[in-house]
């Protein structure tokens, strides 16, 4: 192609070229190339066969041959820039922690964050990241030079250079040495460690088996995330109606009135059932000599079915418990027996025959048996049923 009109996108190969293509895990470059006096967006660099190839989002006609200025988006290097010497630093950091047994599996390199993965067997202890950050930072605060020098491959791991797993290197390497690291990398990097400015973990965790993954911001990003982190204190303040410092203490105690108040309110509601199963017991009917208690009920689970009929089984003495409710749109039936009728009574049994009604199936052990069904509508028909079931089972047995 040998001409592009304005509105289309085309990659462009300039002859000299000041742009990073996106390689090693750090994201390409962007900016504009200037023509005359438009300026035509570069939206992002790559790497192909070691030639940078330009994206760009032509303005006006750019045609093979032109001039033009090439303009890197410097501000945003520089972030990335960071971000990347950075990561040099958390590998020293990790491996010194944690252990010789860390190595990089990955990493990327962006404006915004950092991302680095690396080998090992657990998640990090909360005291393990706070060392790290700690010596990532002390090793900045020193603000020693960053030395970038171009070496053979043989020179540089005499000299102690740490190489990537699986990464292919050519016969002259470029080595990046920062205190005590020391790697082989083609990225951008900053001149002295205090250039990166505070460094922040923002979250680690694990990403496969044996792999974990540290994200972290550093700069100006770092303190846009302090900021986001003290205007939620802020907020959490407001509310609680308290001071920041004054937080963990406020909070614990308000922890504690809530579970004082829930415990208060389980005694409640457990009150609130003893008296709606009073109610159910006083319409009790006999079957064949039995007493039974059948009955439709709310309940938000199938443990509230269990309490009930725990509670009914106890006051009764003896006798069979038939309760059903509505549960998220299902029916749930429960049938419960006291352990004196198990030679004449077998719930699961029971409960096989009524879970037809409602459209489902279960089973369970002779004095307690569960089941579920779709058709919660068709509870009440069901509850008809069940002493016309419980009668036959009796006689027969």
């Amino acid at each position: 192609m040998e001409e592009v009109a304005a509105g289309e996108e085309v990659q462009i190969v300039l002859s000299i070229n000041p742009f990073y293509g996106e390689s090693g895990g750090q994201i390409g470059d962007t900016g504009y190339l200037r023509k005359g006096d438009t300026l035509n967006p570069v939206l992002q660099t790559t790497k192909e066969s070691q030639t940078n190839v330009l994206l760009v989002e032509a303005k006006t006609t750019l045609r093979v041959g032109d001039a033009v200025t090439a303009v890197v988006d410097i501000e945003r290097r520089k972030h990335i820039t960071r971000h990347h010497s950075a990561t040099h630093l958390l590998h020293k950091a990790l491996r010194r922690i944690i252990g010789d047994h860390i190595h990089q599996a990955g990493s990327w390199v962006g404006p915004d964050r950092l991302r680095f993965d690396f080998s090992h067997f657990s998640a990090l202890e909360a005291q393990q990241l706070i060392q790290v950050e700690k010596l990532v930072n002390q090793w900045i605060l020193e603000d020693v030079a960053v030395n970038k020098e171009e070496l053979s491959l043989e020179e540089a791991r005499a000299k102690g250079a740490t190489a990537l797993f699986g990464e292919k290197y050519g016969d002259r390497v470029r080595v990046i040495e920062m205190g005590e690291s020391m790697e082989l990398c083609g990225g951008t990097h900053v001149n002295r460690t205090g250039e990166i400015g505070l460094f922040r973990i923002v979250s680690e965790a694990g990403i496969g088996s044996g792999l974990r993954r540290i994200e972290a911001v550093t700069g100006w990003k770092s303190y846009e995330y302090a900021k986001e982190k003290e205007s939620i204190l802020e907020d959490v303040s407001m509310l609680v109606k308290s001071k920041e410092e004054e937080l963990p203490g406020k909070i614990t105690s308000m922890l504690q009135q809530i579970r004082d108040l829930e415990r208060k309110l389980e005694a409640l509601q457990a009150q609130n059932t003893v008296g709606k199963m009073e109610s159910l017991l006083l319409k009790k009917v006999k079957i064949s000599g039995v007493d039974a208690v059948i009955a439709q009920v709310s309940a938000e689970k199938a443990d509230d079915l269990r309490q009930m009929a725990d509670i009914l089984r106890d006051k009764m003495g003896s006798g069979i418990v038939v309760l059903a409710a509505e549960m998220e749109g299902k029916a749930s039936v429960l049938v419960a027996a006291t352990k004196d009728l198990a030679n004449t009574f077998h719930a699961g049994q029971l409960i096989r025959e009524a879970a037809k009604l409602v459209g489902g199936g279960g089973g369970g052990r002779p004095d307690l048996a569960q089941a579920g069904g779709k058709n919660p509508e068709k509870i009440a028909q069901a509850l008809e049923q069940i002493p016309s079931l419980i009668e036959a089972q009796l006689q027969i047995r």
